[in-house]
């Protein structure tokens, strides 16, 4: 009896997927010799299906889309808050006075100097004055900034003047460039023209190892980007590295400061906004 196209259809598909018996492969196969049609619907079968990606739904648009407007609101504050930070930095950062502020020295012939500073003879409304003993000697700090400026009520008298021991090598005056500038020099303990305080550079050191390990962090991350470890690497230095940038342009690069954890805090700050801003402008990246 000879075995019709409508039966051999209905075996094709297990002939497809191996799974009939020996005898209906062989049937199959002498059939398909002769029947082109046969033959065709064969060959279809063996194709791998087409896998169609199904459409997201309108939940998964409206999340996504909600997902893409928080992640902008997001980055779009916290590059505002980066830039307060930098502006209040700027505003209240310490303006160092140098010796213009310095109008008179006088030896009263005890021990003791009187010094004259007048805001005055610099172009200034105010200053601030604070006195750093050291194993030198005495180191006069006397800065000014932006906000003392402009909410200037007259803090201290105008001209001021001090009375003070001279001790060790003399009395110095901090000029916020690393070293310490001798202003009066003891004649009995005179050891040598100035001191360096190095504590006040430390912003220094956290500024080339933050980008020196923050690189060295991308680095490995981009070496490591398929395994876990690369994610967090990639993290953590990128936020050294943004971080670093900021002190920097925090302290204008120069990092000899009086007032180190105050530009520590906005380099900090600054740093947090920076990185932020970047992950959520990457995590938009990714959506898209």
């Amino acid at each position: 009896m000879k075995i019709t196209c409508d039966v051999i259809r209905d075996l094709l598909p297990l002939a497809a997927e191996e799974l009939a018996s020996p005898d209906s492969m062989e049937v199959v196969r002498e059939h398909l010799l002769d029947c082109e049609g046969c033959r065709d619907a064969y060959e279809r079968l063996k194709k791998p299906p087409v896998i169609v990606p199904e459409e997201p739904g309108l939940n998964t648009v409206r999340r996504n889309l909600w997902k893409r407007r928080f992640l902008t609101a997001l980055c779009a504050v916290l590059v505002v808050c980066m830039a307060g930070c930098w502006f209040l930095s700027w505003f209240t950062a310490p303006i160092y006075m140098d010796e213009s502020i310095i109008t008179g020295i006088l030896d009263n012939g005890d021990g003791t100097v009187t010094i004259s500073m007048d805001a005055a003879a610099v172009g200034r409304n105010t200053f601030q004055l604070e006195i750093d003993p050291t194993d030198a000697g005495e180191t006069l700090v006397i800065w000014t900034s932006r906000w003392l400026e402009w909410n200037w009520s007259e803090p201290i008298p105008r001209p001021l003047s001090i009375t003070r021991s001279v001790v060790h090598n003399g009395i110095y005056l901090f000029t916020g460039e690393g070293e310490d500038k001798l202003i009066y020099e003891n004649p009995e303990k005179f050891i040598n023209g100035g001191v360096a305080i190095l504590p006040r550079l430390y912003l220094s050191f956290y500024f080339q190892m933050s980008l020196l390990i923050g690189s060295a962090g991308l680095l490995l991350a981009f070496v490591l980007r398929k395994h876990r470890a690369g994610k967090w690497l990639g993290l953590l230095g990128s936020f050294l590295c943004c971080y670093g940038l900021c002190q920097g342009i925090v302290c204008g690069f120069t990092f000899a400061s009086f007032f180190a954890e105050q530009e520590l805090f906005w380099g900090l700050s600054m740093g947090i906004c920076l990185w932020g801003a970047l992950m959520c402008i990457w995590a938009m990246r990714k959506k898209t």
